[in-house]
């Protein structure tokens, strides 16, 4: 009898038990339902991974082709409208009229405007800027910049995209996270191009694209934030980075290792291989008979550090060489006699007075998108054929 009792309590006992569980994991499905509702309505921001695709025949990440829908974060919001070439800009076509001048820019989400409106892009600025100042001649000013791309990223663009264009003149805006790509290379030589291909890929058309399957989970915004929020520790963040589930945030996202006195093996060679994608950009510009430019922009730290208190700044002065980035690629730069600024110097004299970069996300402000502008404009009009006369 007392078997037989303890058989029926233990049997209630784990329907009491599958019951709580079921009540549990509803209460968790309901939860995320109302957390991706709010995600939906408040952040829309997280749908931007559901918004590209790999297009294996360049090897590289790309918007999806004549969208439009609103990127919000907490400190600016704005509406991102691709064209049927999964660039952030106007129709351009591929032919050029010859009274045209046509400018290509490459780069990373500096020059594709994250962050501000179209219109405020230190691109667009600089296309205005020629329109008001030239209104008798055609210049065009193409936005190739992407969201994450690195030094690899723009060459590949370079050469597959941009070359259609006929560029006369063609401005690379590097930024140093646009290092990580050839810092991943260090770690996982095997696996570079492209590095999602283990996931969220499907079987290539015809034309050489790829789109993300169909998975229920990664297509919510709640997988996005999540993913994004775990990026921010850095053990997570790191382990991501190096098995190519992340092509950002890796552990030379921040600056300390580049404004060291002494680099590490890692960081020489990440250069090195960064050098090489420039040098093979500048090659391949004489081959289709375009100007090559470098233009460096800063970190946010970079920029500002002169603004803190004398103390902070006379320590971070005498600890690190703040300027060392800058003066490695002018170097660089000169040794294959390719055309370079520094737009350091202008940013910190527009510092004390002005808000450049946003605080928490730290890409350019209107702001700072127009400093940028006006630096390569002045630049462009000492240069043939752009003299404006």
């Amino acid at each position: 009898m007392l078997y037989k009792k303890n058989t029926k309590f233990s049997s209630i006992g784990a329907k009491r038990f599958i019951a709580n569980l079921a009540l549990l994991m509803a209460a968790v499905v309901f939860s995320l339902l109302l957390f991706e509702i709010y995600l939906r309505v408040f952040h829309p921001q997280h749908a931007l991974g559901g918004q590209v695709y790999f297009d294996n025949k360049i090897g590289v990440f790309r918007f999806l082709p004549s969208r439009e829908f609103r990127i919000k974060y907490p400190e600016f919001e704005y509406i991102l409208k691709t064209n049927s070439k999964c660039l952030r800009d106007y129709e351009y076509p591929y032919e050029k009229s010859k009274d045209t001048l046509r400018i290509l820019v490459l780069g990373d989400s500096f020059t594709f405007g994250h962050g501000v409106e179209f219109k405020y892009a230190f691109v667009k600025q600089l296309e205005d800027a020629f329109k008001n100042k030239i209104p008798s001649k055609s210049i065009e000013v193409i936005n190739m910049g992407m969201i994450e791309y690195g030094t690899s990223d723009c060459y590949k663009m370079l050469v597959s995209e941009g070359r259609k264009y006929k560029p006369d003149l063609v401005i690379y805006a590097f930024f140093l996270n646009d290092l990580n790509d050839a810092f991943r290379k260090l770690y996982k030589p095997q696996n570079i191009d492209p590095p999602h291909s283990r996931r969220n890929i499907s079987s290539g058309s015809g034309t050489g694209v790829s789109r993300a399957k169909k998975n229920i989970f990664e297509e919510t915004y709640t997988y996005h934030f999540l993913l994004s929020s775990f990026k921010k520790i850095s053990t997570v963040r790191n382990f991501l980075y190096l098995s190519g589930l992340s092509k950002h945030n890796g552990p030379l996202y921040y600056l300390q290792p580049y404004i060291k006195h002494d680099y590490t093996p890692d960081t020489k060679r990440t250069f090195g291989i960064c050098f090489d994608y420039i040098d093979r950009m500048a090659s391949y510009c004489k081959d289709i008979n375009s100007e090559f430019l470098f233009i460096y922009i800063p970190d946010y730290f970079q920029s500002y550090y002169q603004t803190y208190p004398d103390n902070d700044k006379y320590i971070y002065e005498t600890q690190y060489d703040i300027d060392k980035p800058q003066t490695l690629l002018k170097k660089f730069c000169a040794g294959r006699r390719i055309g370079y600024i520094d737009s350091t110097p202008f940013l910190r004299q527009e510092a004390p007075a002005k808000r450049l970069y946003y605080d928490s996300d730290q890409h350019f402000t209107k702001d700072g998108h127009a400093v940028i502008a006006k630096i390569l404009f002045n630049e462009i009009l000492k240069r043939d054929p752009f003299n404006a006369t």
